[in-house]
């Protein structure tokens, strides 16, 4: 089955559905449904400039790395800007760089990783990694790719199908809201199925994504859900522009 990319609507979402996932099956099979934003950032700081090892198991480049600083809401942040590409043909389950930050004598102050759950071959990704202290200790950074790996799931599985989806971006917030329906035609009852929403900048690259997933879905019935989808740079949330769900089995 083909990826299904939908265009960006204006959706109005409850209160309910902002607390999390919501979803519907029969009595007899209850269902549940548990939902990851993808974005999170972790730390290390490091006395010396030794380099980490890098691997990965299949394609997939920095085309681009600079450091930044930024001045958002009146004050100064610093932050590695670049740009990650599949340039393999095999889609990536989950992509992680390694933002690393070097004062002028070349040693390195910190790391800072993020990462993403779905990169389609030849798509890109707008990475962000922001360095958390005085941004004027940084003489410049650099992007490592330190994951990029595959999974024996199956992409858009037969009998499975988003058959209506929106995305809302509130005024200052960096979450747009994606909501969809997914309906099961598959014959097969009680199934397990996960969602990767995709939040795109206006020229296609990815911005960002989040994980839910439904088990329980009986054949005939439908799963409605809400995720937000964290833009880890807050100045690019008006760049979002188009949007896509993922599905898994």
């Amino acid at each position: 089955m083909n990826r299904r990319r939908f265009l960006a609507t204006a959706a109005t979402i409850g209160a309910a559905g902002l607390a999390g996932c919501t979803s519907s099956g029969d009595s007899a099979n209850p269902a549940t449904a548990s939902q990851t934003s993808i974005g999170q950032q972790t730390t290390s700081t490091s006395t010396d400039s030794q380099t980490q090892t890098s691997s990965t198991s299949v394609e997939a480049s920095v085309t681009s790395a600079e450091y930044r600083v930024q001045s958002p809401n009146g004050y100064e942040e610093g932050a590695i800007v670049g740009h990650v590409k599949n340039t393999g043909t095999k889609r990536l389950r989950s992509v992680a760089v390694t933002g690393k930050f070097y004062d002028g004598q070349d040693n390195l102050l910190t790391t800072r990783v993020v990462k993403i759950s779905d990169l389609a071959p030849g798509e890109v990704w707008d990475a962000f990694v922001i360095y958390v202290d005085n941004p004027s200790k940084v003489e410049r950074g650099e992007l490592v790719i330190t994951q990029a790996t595959t999974t024996p799931r199956t992409y858009f599985p037969d009998g499975f199908s988003v058959t209506e989806s929106g995305m809302e971006v509130p005024q200052d917030d960096n979450r747009p809201i994606i909501s969809a329906t997914v309906e099961n035609t598959s014959g097969v009852d009680d199934a397990f199925l996960m969602a990767v929403p995709k939040v795109y900048a206006e020229n296609g690259n990815v911005l960002g994504t989040a994980i839910t997933s439904k088990s329980g879905l009986s054949d005939g019935k439908t799963w409605n859900f809400n995720s937000r989808v964290r833009i880890l740079n807050g100045e690019w949330t008006d760049r979002a522009a188009d949007h896509e769900v993922v599905l898994l089995q």
